[in-house]
């Protein structure tokens, strides 16, 4: 288990981390315009409308795969020395980070039962990239709050 994982996953952290996630969802939803933004609130309307603690309860069920996903990523910052922050090295590496984690939200969507839910996210997929790719500042502004840096 990596730097990342000890610091999120902890016993402690966890429920903070899930808090924090869940807001930064919200975060990220609210602050989206134009016409994708508007199917973007539209589809997360869908998704808090179906069950009111499925974000929170959503990233309950994924944080130790995303942080298992992420710890390699974050161990490749903090070996890289290259000077630059964990935001500019998340938001350099975008498309690849983005796609990682979709890898793992397309497999759920894929296998989930809810129909409702499914069909709301493979409407708003082929924006995801994007999507996550714009909320790499502030997932790297949570990580930090979380990881003391060595």
């Amino acid at each position: 288990m990596g730097k990342l994982a000890e610091a999120l996953l902890s016993q402690d952290n966890r429920p903070k981390v899930i808090r924090d996630c869940a807001q930064l969802i919200d975060a990220e939803v609210a602050r989206k315009t134009g016409i994708s933004g508007m199917a973007i609130k539209g589809g997360y309307k869908v998704f808090k409308k179906v069950k009111p603690t499925a974000v929170e309860e959503a990233m309950d069920t994924l944080l130790d795969e995303f942080v298992e996903k992420l710890d390699p990523v974050y161990e490749t910052y903090r070996a890289s020395k290259s000077g630059e922050s964990l935001e500019q090295f998340l938001v350099r590496n975008g498309p690849k980070i983005a796609n990682t984690l979709l890898e793992i939200t397309d497999a759920r969507a894929t296998d989930s039962p809810h129909r409702v839910i499914k069909k709301a996210y493979f409407k708003l997929r082929p924006m995801a990239s994007k999507q996550v790719q714009e909320a790499l500042p502030a997932v790297s502004r949570l990580v930090e709050r979380y990881v003391s840096n060595d």
